[in-house]
């Protein structure tokens, strides 16, 4: 395996809502490991978030804006939406978009 693979494959982003934001926006992190990601949350008294690896987010990003530039583009309905996350192993409440609940 090449280096920028094994960085794209060891890189997680953690999304953690902060209450230092006064809309409670989520922020993204960048952290190298899983491990380092429950460490800062420790460190911060945050709640470990969905994780994202970056592999995951590439497909993610390469899949919803693949014929973005097409005229007849459109958003993704709510079943394609969990056909996309799903295809890259993003589960759980979390990625449905018609769900109310938030869990990894």
């Amino acid at each position: 395996m090449d280096f920028d693979t094994e960085i794209k494959r060891s890189i997680y982003r953690h999304f953690a809502e902060t209450a230092r934001r006064p809309s409670a926006a989520a922020i993204a992190e960048r952290f190298r490991s899983e491990e380092r990601v429950h460490a800062w949350c420790r460190e911060h008294s945050e709640p470990v978030r969905p994780l994202v690896r970056m592999d995951q987010l590439w497909g993610l990003s390469t899949e919803w804006y693949a014929s973005r530039l097409s005229p007849d583009a459109r958003r993704p309905s709510a079943a394609e939406m969990r056909l996309i996350f799903a295809g890259l192993g993003l589960t759980g409440d979390f990625w449905d978009p018609e769900s109310d609940a938030f869990s990894g």
